[in-house]
């Protein structure tokens, strides 16, 4: 989808590219209810639809990239 309109709006004091009908993007990404809250705490986050094999990390590259807090 091609949008052609481009405001700019102010957030905190920071001028921002915006499209000047943020309601059609937010409709065509998220559907006519993007407004409704879903009750994420009965979501399935590790539902099989939801995760995507790409490989496995070696044991050193492991060792960087997982930290425990």
């Amino acid at each position: 989808m091609m949008f052609t309109e481009i405001c700019a709006g102010d957030l905190l004091g920071h001028i921002f590219w915006v499209p000047c009908d943020p309601e059609t993007i937010l409709v065509s990404e998220y559907g006519p209810k993007w407004y409704k809250d879903f009750p994420t705490n009965k979501f399935p986050w590790n539902a099989r639809f939801n995760m995507n094999k790409t490989g496995k990390w070696t044991k050193e590259d492991m060792k960087e990239v997982y930290k425990i807090f």
